[in-house]
C-alpha cells in the first residue's frame, strides 16, 4: 500500500514539473521579440518626384577640319586651352594656294583684256555676236576661278567658330592632313547639357509633349543642386532601351567644374494633377493573402507590435506591386517572414550591422 502511494506521488510530481516547464516555455516564447525587416510607405511628395542618372555633354561641340589638304604649318592650341571666336587655331602651308591664286589672277587679267577688245570690235561690227558671247563666257569663268582660288587660300587657315575650350587635338606640326580630317574638337564651356533617359512608363502615364516645359527639374552633382532648363526631348525610343532621352541645359557652375562624360542626377517633379494617378509600390514579399476571404493584407508596424491590415492592391511592377488603399504615407510594413507573425506580436526593426 505504501509503495502504491509513493508511486502516485512520484507521478503527480512529474506531471507538475512538466506543466511548470511548459508554462515557462510558453512565457519565454511570448517574451521573444521577433526582429523584422520594414519598408516605409513613401509620401505623396516622394511619389511625384523622380530621379534619374544623367550624363554631362557639351552644349555645343564641333570637330573642326580644313576644307583642303596640305601640310600643317601651325599646330592647334594645346588641349584644355580656352579660345575666342575668330581666333586662329591652325594653319596649313599656303605656298601652293598662293601660286594657284597668282595663276588665276593672270588668267582673269588676260581674259578681261580680251573681252574689252572683243567688245570694241563688236560695236564696229568686226566680229560676230557669237564670238563676243564666247569672250564674255570666258571672262565669267575666269572670274569664278579667281574667286575660288581666293577661297582656297583662305581655307589654309582654321578659325574658332565660337568661344570654347579645345577638348582634343588630333594632329601635330608638319603632318600632312587631308580635307575634312578632324584636326581638333572644340566645346562650348559656359553652358553644359545633361542627357537623361526617361522610362516609357513615366512618359506614357504622366508626361505629355506639352508638359515637358512645365516640369520643374533640378540637377544634383557633388552634393550640390543646380537649376536646369529644358533643351529638347526625343519622341523616338533610344536604341536598345525602352526609354526616351530628355536633354536639359545649365550654366556652368562657378565652384564646380562639369565636363562632358561626367555623371550627375536629374530630379523632376511630375505635374500635380497627376499625383492621384500615382500609387505607392510595396515589395511583393510584404503581401499576405487570406485563404478564406481572398483579401490581401500586410503587417503594419507601430509601437513595437505588428497588426494585420487589409489592403487593396493594383498592378504588379518591376520593383513590387501598387497599393491603392489600406496604408498611409510614412507607415511601416513588414517585408519578410510575414507568414510567421501573429496579430499583436512584439517585434523590433531589424538593423543591419557592418559585417553581418
Amino acid at each position: 500500500m505504501k509503495s502504491s502511494i509513493n508511486a502516485v506521488l512520484l507521478i503527480t510530481a512529474a506531471l507538475w514539473l512538466t506543466a511548470c516547464g511548459d508554462d515557462e516555455k510558453t512565457a519565454v516564447e511570448q517574451n521573444i521579440v521577433q526582429p523584422v525587416k520594414l519598408f516605409t510607405i513613401p509620401s505623396s511628395m516622394q511619389l511625384t518626384q523622380r530621379s534619374f542618372p544623367a550624363k554631362v555633354t557639351a552644349n555645343l561641340e564641333a570637330d573642326l577640319s580644313f576644307r583642303i589638304s596640305g601640310v600643317l604649318e601651325q599646330r592647334p592650341p594645346f588641349q584644355g586651352m580656352k579660345v575666342k571666336q575668330g581666333q586662329l587655331l591652325a594653319k596649313l602651308e599656303p605656298k601652293d594656294a598662293k601660286n594657284n591664286l597668282k595663276n588665276r589672277e593672270a588668267d582673269y587679267e588676260l581674259t578681261s583684256l580680251d573681252f574689252k577688245r572683243k567688245q570694241k570690235l563688236l560695236t564696229k561690227k568686226l566680229i560676230s555676236k557669237a564670238e563676243f558671247d564666247a569672250a564674255q563666257a570666258k571672262l565669267k569663268s575666269a572670274k569664278a576661278a579667281l574667286a575660288s582660288a581666293k577661297d582656297q587660300l583662305s581655307y589654309t587657315n582654321l578659325y574658332a567658330p565660337f568661344d570654347g575650350i579645345v577638348a582634343k587635338v588630333n594632329v601635330h606640326n608638319f603632318q600632312v592632313v587631308g580635307a575634312n580630317q578632324a584636326i581638333l574638337t572644340l566645346q562650348k564651356n559656359d553652358t553644359v547639357d545633361l542627357a537623361v533617359q526617361i522610362p516609357e512608363l513615366i512618359v506614357a502615364n504622366y508626361i505629355s509633349n506639352e508638359r515637358y516645359k512645365s516640369i520643374k527639374a533640378t540637377a544634383h552633382f557633388s552634393g550640390k543642386s543646380f537649376p536646369v532648363s529644358l533643351k529638347e526631348f526625343a519622341t523616338q525610343v533610344t536604341t536598345g532601351t525602352q526609354s526616351y532621352e530628355v536633354v536639359y541645359s545649365m550654366t556652368q557652375p562657378k565652384h564646380v567644374t562639369l565636363l562632358p562624360g561626367m555623371t550627375a542626377e536629374i530630379t523632376f517633379e511630375l505635374p500635380s494633377d497627376q499625383a492621384n494617378k500615382i500609387h505607392p509600390i510595396i515589395p511583393l514579399t510584404s503581401v499576405l493573402k487570406s485563404d478564406e476571404s481572398g483579401h490581401s493584407s500586410v503587417w503594419v508596424f507601430a509601437d513595437g507590435k505588428v497588426n494585420l491590415r487589409k489592403v487593396v492592391l493594383g498592378n504588379i511592377k518591376e520593383n513590387g506591386i501598387e497599393v491603392i488603399s489600406g496604408v498611409s504615407a510614412n507607415e511601416q510594413i513588414v517585408t519578410a517572414g510575414v507568414n510567421e507573425l501573429t496579430d499583436g506580436q512584439n517585434v523590433k526593426p531589424l538593423k543591419w550591422e557592418r559585417g553581418v
